[in-house]
């Protein structure tokens, strides 16, 4: 849930920023929006709960597959989806 209104409020404050809504930025800036909340997703979730439970080398290389793999999901079922409602 952190995810989903961390990257909802960075892609708007960056388009209003920008005061340009075209489709190829608005793509580029929901890839960035959507990385940048699963970055910060991950970098408070895999802390909290595997600290002292995991090795302390593991967090990051835990944090790091969170963040491709939910990224490259989100992104995949995304497109589908549009694919299908375009139709």
């Amino acid at each position: 849930m952190c995810e989903r209104a961390l990257d909802s409020v960075f892609y708007s404050v960056v388009v209003l920023g920008l005061g340009d809504e075209s489709l190829s930025v608005a793509g580029f800036l929901g890839n960035i929006s959507t990385v940048w909340g699963e970055g910060v997703d991950s970098l408070l979730f895999f802390p909290l709960a595997f600290y002292g439970v995991l090795p302390d080398y593991e967090l990051p290389l835990m944090i790091i597959s969170q963040l491709v793999l939910k990224t490259v999901y989100d992104h995949g079922v995304s497109y589908n989806i549009f694919a299908v409602f375009k139709r």
